[in-house]
């Protein structure tokens, strides 16, 4: 995080991760001369992936202007088998790959490196050095990241809390659909749908957007 007084010295603080940079932000005056400088997964991804986050991106900052275009890397380890992003793919097709969400770039990449986890979607200035210095491959650059946001959807484990909660399944169904102006559930395939949307050539231009799938929910 940068802090600027105009006339005054210039003073950074590096608070090693954003949510502890965008606390001690919301504890700044709002004047204008505290300034966050965030990338895509400070600013877009972390909502997406975090139940509990210090911050809200579209409610407690201002955005002021894009400073750097940085290409996103998927990395493997350096040592591992994958050497391409098929390599990737043949392999999540004979046993999925479960998502880890991590509190930091930092951490996630350590975990790369270290074996622990397969691959890595991350940003050149942290990812690039480890490249660099062959402790990390990269088998892709400039990739896209989107984030899918979906309200409820009938699967087998929002079923049984939901139908805990209600009572029974028909009760459960119908506050479900209450909640939302059209009436009606979003289902897997709805959500499949847009995640097949953002990965198309029809969607070649969109990146670091946060696509709702709840139906209208949200604007209620």
């Amino acid at each position: 995080m940068r802090t600027l007084a105009f006339g005054q010295n210039a003073r950074t603080d590096l608070a090693g991760a954003a949510q502890l940079a965008m606390a001690q932000l919301k504890e700044n005056p709002a004047d204008g001369y505290t300034l966050f400088v965030g990338d895509i997964a400070a600013l877009a991804l972390n909502e997406g992936l975090f139940s509990k986050l210090s911050y809200n991106s579209k409610m407690d900052l201002a955005p002021i202007t894009q400073l750097v275009d940085s290409p996103i890397l998927l990395v493997v380890n350096e040592k591992g088998s994958y050497k391409s992003v098929q390599d990737v793919v043949d392999a999540a097709k004979t046993a999925p790959m479960p998502h880890i969400a991590y509190r930091g770039a930092v951490e996630g990449l350590q975990s790369v490196v270290s074996g622990e986890v397969d691959f890595m979607y991350d940003a050149i200035p942290s990812s690039g050095p480890l490249v660099k210095g062959e402790r990390l491959r990269a088998i892709a650059v400039d990739i896209r990241v989107n984030c899918v946001h979906p309200s409820y959807i009938w699967t087998p484990l929002v079923q049984d809390r939901l139908i805990k909660e209600y009572g029974d399944k028909e009760r459960a169904l119908n506050a479900i659909k209450a909640m939302n102006p059209m009436g009606r559930l979003v289902e897997p395939e709805d959500v499949a749908a847009a995640v097949a949307f953002l990965a198309s050539e029809d969607a070649r231009m969109i990146n670091g957007a946060d696509l709702v799938v709840d139906g209208g929910r949200l604007i209620q």
